[in-house]
This record gives structure tokens, sequence and C-alpha cells, in this order.
């Protein structure tokens, strides 16, 4: 059942390197201001890109 299952030693925070991390989220952060998103669409959005994330990468996903 758990054969595709990834352990990692680092904390995903750690995994980021450079300014990577930084841009990335800066660049959300602005697109949900600039849509002027409140906070309930804004979880609605990141929990969407999340379900979306664990179905098409096959590393993550535990479902099949």
């Amino acid at each position: 059942m758990f054969e595709n299952t990834v352990i990692m030693e680092k904390l995903p925070e750690s995994v980021f390197t450079g300014d990577t991390f930084y841009n990335l989220k800066t660049q959300f952060v602005n697109a949900i201001s600039e849509n002027k998103l409140t906070i309930a669409q804004t979880r609605y959005l990141f929990n969407s890109i999340l379900n979306q994330f664990e179905i098409d990468m096959p590393v993550t996903n535990h479902i099949k």
C-alpha cells in the first residue's frame, strides 16, 4: 500500500535553496492581493492546489 512512500530526513522548509521559497511565496501573496481574495477563498485555492498536486505527483499519491 505504501510502496511509493518517500521518507525525507529534511523538513520541507529546508529543501528550498536560495531565494526560491521567498520568490514563490511573494508571487503567491501578490496574486492573492491583486485578486482581492478573502481568507476563505485563499484557503480553498491553497487546498485545491494541494489536492491537484497529490493527484499529479505519483510519489505522494497513496490513493492509487
